[in-house]
Formats: structure tokens, sequence, C-alpha cells
């Protein structure tokens, strides 16, 4: 069974992410479009004030990753959280967050 353990790595706007599992292995998933409303999350996001967004994965009561398998390497497809960054008119910087959706990453 292949386990998802951390979020390695993501492109600036999440277009991708690179996420290790239990065996060591390094899975990339690329953003394909939005995901079902109901589709179990795998993957979340941490705001660290002013600005940072960090990808986490959603752990069971157990601490584990959800975003596992029965076979080697994680699953196909993953579910992931994410927040557009909404401008302000005449801002120099982005004016904050906008609303949470749902998109599903493949390998």
């Amino acid at each position: 069974m292949s386990i998802a353990t951390r979020v390695l790595n993501t492109a600036s706007q999440l277009e991708w992410l690179e996420i290790e599992d239990n065996d060591g292995g390094i899975t990339r998933y690329n953003k394909r479009g939005p995901a079902p409303h109901a589709a179990e999350l795998h993957v979340d996001f941490d705001f660290i004030p002013p600005s940072v967004y960090r990808a986490k994965l959603v752990r069971d009561q157990n601490g584990e990753g959800i975003l596992r398998q029965d076979d080697p390497g994680l699953p196909d497809k993953a579910i992931v959280n994410y927040i557009d960054m909404v401008g302000v008119v005449g801002a120099p910087l982005p004016g904050g967050w906008g609303e949470p959706k749902k998109f599903e990453y493949a390998k």
C-alpha cells in the first residue's frame, strides 16, 4: 500500500505539485480542470500571512494522508483545494483570496 506522506514542491500558481509517498516515490500531478463538488479532497492549503499559500495533505484521524492506494505508487488522480488570488483595481498587489475551488490533478 502506498500512502502520501508530504507535498514536496508546487508551481507558484499550483499548475502542478509533487507528492512523496511512504516508499520514497515522488508523483507529479498536473492541474486538469474543475473537480466534481462532492469529490473527496486530498490536498488542502495553509495560509501564512501576508501572502503565502502552502499546499498540505488532508489526513485521516490517524494522521496519515488519505491519498493512497493498495498498489505501489500513488493514484492517477488527486483532488486539490485551490484558491485564486483576487486583484483589486488600482492596487499594485493582489488584494486577497478568492473562493476555494476543487480541481482535479492527474499524473
